[in-house]
C-alpha cells in the first residue's frame, strides 16, 4: 500500500478495493482511494493534485511486493517531497538519479520507530489520543512468531494489529 498525503487529503493506493473502501470510509471527505490494479499510482496522483503530486508519499508494501509499484508511486510525488519507505520491500531500485536531482527528493527509509517512539505511541493510545478501535487484533504466543509474521499477509491489511504475548 502506498499512501499519498497533499495539502488536506490522502490519497491511498492498494490493490484490494475491498480494503480502500474500508479505508475511504473512515473520512471519506479526505480520503481518496484507488486500485493499482487499474492502472498507474503516479498518473492517478498527479491527476488527482492538478499535476502537482503528493507531499509526502509513504510506502508500507511489504518485502514480497514489487519494485515496480515503489517506483511508480514515487513519480507522484510532487518536487521537493519525501519519500518514505516503512514496509521492506527488497530489492534493487533503480531510480534515475537525474530526476531525483531535479525534483529535489529526499528519500527515507524507516524501520518504523525506537523503542521509546514505541512506548510514546502505546501512551498516546492509551490516553485515547489515538483511535485504534477500527483494528482487529491478532495475537500469539512468542513461540508462534514465525506464525504471526506470515499472518501479515492475510488480507486484513492495514485493519489489523498484530500482537505478541511475552
Amino acid at each position: 500500500m502506498a499512501l499519498a498525503l497533499g495539502v488536506s487529503r490522502i490519497y491511498d493506493v492498494a490493490r484490494g478495493t475491498r480494503l480502500l473502501e474500508r479505508l475511504q470510509a473512515l473520512a471519506p471527505d479526505r480520503i481518496e482511494t484507488f486500485s493499482n490494479v487499474e492502472g498507474g499510482t503516479a498518473a492517478w496522483v498527479k491527476s488527482s493534485t492538478a499535476g502537482r503530486g503528493a507531499d509526502l508519499m509513504v510506502d508500507t508494501l511489504g518485502a514480497v511486493a514489487s519494485l515496480d509499484s515503489l517506483k511508480d508511486a514515487m513519480y507522484g510525488v510532487k518536487r521537493g517531497g519525501r519519500i518514505v519507505n516503512i514496509g521492506g520491500t527488497a530489492g534493487e531500485l533503480g531510480v534515475d538519479v537525474k530526476w531525483w536531482m531535479d525534483e529535489q527528493m529526499e528519500l527515507i527509509g524507516s524501520v518504523w520507530f525506537t523503542t521509546a517512539e514505541g512506548m510514546e505511541l502505546a501512551e498516546m493510545i492509551r490516553h485515547g489520543v489515538i483511535d485504534i478501535s477500527v483494528l482487529q487484533p491478532k495475537s500469539w504466543p512468542l513461540d508462534e512468531i514465525n506464525e504471526a509474521i506470515s499472518g501479515v499477509a492475510s488480507g486484513d491489511g492495514c485493519f489489523t494489529s498484530y500482537l505478541v504475548e511475552i
